[in-house]
Protein backbone atom coordinates (compact mmCIF):
# COMPACT_ATOMS: atom_id res chain seq x y z
CA UNK A 1 0.00 0.00 0.00
CA UNK A 2 1.92 2.99 -1.07
CA UNK A 3 -0.47 5.22 0.23
CA UNK A 4 0.37 4.30 3.46
CA UNK A 5 4.42 5.51 3.33
CA UNK A 6 5.78 8.98 2.95
CA UNK A 7 9.50 9.30 2.22
CA UNK A 8 11.10 11.89 4.82
CA UNK A 9 14.57 12.53 6.20
CA UNK A 10 15.73 11.44 9.83
CA UNK A 11 15.55 8.81 12.21
CA UNK A 12 11.99 9.28 14.32
CA UNK A 13 14.19 11.71 16.54
CA UNK A 14 16.00 14.40 14.03
CA UNK A 15 15.20 15.67 10.85
CA UNK A 16 12.16 15.34 9.31
CA UNK A 17 10.59 12.12 10.88
CA UNK A 18 11.76 13.79 14.28
CA UNK A 19 9.53 17.01 13.86
CA UNK A 20 6.41 14.61 12.67
CA UNK A 21 7.12 12.92 15.79
CA UNK A 22 7.34 15.61 18.17
CA UNK A 23 4.38 17.55 16.37
CA UNK A 24 1.72 14.57 16.34
CA UNK A 25 -1.62 16.84 16.45
CA UNK A 26 -0.32 18.99 13.77
CA UNK A 27 1.22 16.26 11.54
CA UNK A 28 -2.23 14.43 11.64
CA UNK A 29 -3.85 17.54 10.39
CA UNK A 30 -1.34 17.37 7.67
CA UNK A 31 -1.73 13.93 6.54
CA UNK A 32 1.75 12.69 8.24
CA UNK A 33 0.18 10.52 10.41
CA UNK A 34 -2.51 8.32 10.14
CA UNK A 35 -4.80 6.55 13.02
CA UNK A 36 -3.58 3.21 13.45
CA UNK A 37 -7.25 2.06 14.52
CA UNK A 38 -8.68 2.65 10.94
CA UNK A 39 -9.99 5.98 10.99
CA UNK A 40 -9.63 6.47 7.67
CA UNK A 41 -7.63 4.81 5.33
CA UNK A 42 -4.28 6.35 4.29
CA UNK A 43 -5.61 6.70 0.48
CA UNK A 44 -8.62 8.47 1.69
CA UNK A 45 -5.98 11.19 4.01
CA UNK A 46 -5.44 14.23 2.62
CA UNK A 47 -1.20 14.91 2.75
CA UNK A 48 0.86 18.20 2.60
CA UNK A 49 3.07 18.66 0.34
CA UNK A 50 5.48 21.40 -0.27
CA UNK A 51 5.54 21.33 -3.67
CA UNK A 52 1.85 20.54 -4.96
CA UNK A 53 -0.42 21.04 -2.00
CA UNK A 54 -3.09 19.34 -0.58
CA UNK A 55 -2.70 16.12 -2.62
CA UNK A 56 -4.29 12.05 -2.24
CA UNK A 57 -1.68 9.29 -2.08
CA UNK A 58 -2.53 6.70 -4.23
CA UNK A 59 -1.38 2.86 -4.01
CA UNK A 60 0.12 3.07 -7.25
CA UNK A 61 2.86 5.11 -5.76
CA UNK A 62 1.53 8.76 -7.55
CA UNK A 63 -1.01 11.31 -6.29
CA UNK A 64 -4.15 13.54 -7.12
CA UNK A 65 -4.74 17.06 -6.49
CA UNK A 66 -7.06 16.82 -3.05
CA UNK A 67 -8.50 20.95 -3.43
CA UNK A 68 -11.44 19.77 -5.25
CA UNK A 69 -12.80 18.12 -2.44
CA UNK A 70 -13.01 21.42 0.11
CA UNK A 71 -11.46 23.34 2.80
CA UNK A 72 -12.63 20.76 5.61
CA UNK A 73 -9.20 19.26 6.33
CA UNK A 74 -10.00 17.29 9.17
CA UNK A 75 -12.77 14.73 7.06
CA UNK A 76 -12.01 11.76 5.39
CA UNK A 77 -12.63 11.74 1.58
CA UNK A 78 -14.34 9.13 -0.43
CA UNK A 79 -12.55 8.03 -2.99
CA UNK A 80 -13.89 5.38 -5.62
CA UNK A 81 -13.20 2.21 -4.97
CA UNK A 82 -11.82 2.39 -1.22
CA UNK A 83 -13.96 2.77 2.01
CA UNK A 84 -13.25 4.90 5.40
Amino acid sequence: MAANGLAVCGSGVTGCHGRIERNRRASFDAGFLVSAIGVALPVNTRVKHAIHGWVLLDNDGGFTPADEYGDDWSTPVEVEGTQT
